[in-house]
């Protein structure tokens, strides 16, 4: 991740602005804990602060409608890209790679661990 974007993230402009950002990578790649630190900022900022899990806000969706209180569930993959580009238009998009760094922690725990026993 670019540092000057994540700086730029931490003024918290794009919350003022209304701004959506949508954090993109494989599991370990950071993206909770660049959201739970963007989050703080913003909190401290004065704004107020929700984090949730998409797939937490997709069983609220599920139940939601099971208990008939939503009318409409996104079940057609185009119309889900389609809500999905719509809210991310004019927003942050961070794509936050593919190479985990709980991965490479335990790779280098395991290494350490060879090189002591051998």
């Amino acid at each position: 991740m670019d540092p000057a974007v994540i700086h730029t993230l931490v003024t918290c402009e794009w919350v003022r602005k209304g701004l959506p950002l949508c954090l993109i990578g494989d599991s370990g790649t950071g993206k909770s804990h660049l959201l739970i630190a963007l989050g703080t900022e913003a909190a401290m900022a004065g704004y107020r602060v929700l984090y949730k899990l998409a797939t937490k806000l997709v069983n609220e969706l599920v139940q939601a409608a099971d208990e008939k209180v939503l009318t409409k569930t996104f079940t057609d993959p185009r119309l889900c890209a389609a809500i999905v580009d719509r809210l991310t238009f004019g927003g942050n998009l961070i794509q936050t790679g593919t190479d985990s760094y709980r991965l490479a922690i335990t790779q280098a725990r395991a290494a350490a661990q060879d090189g002591k026993a051998g």
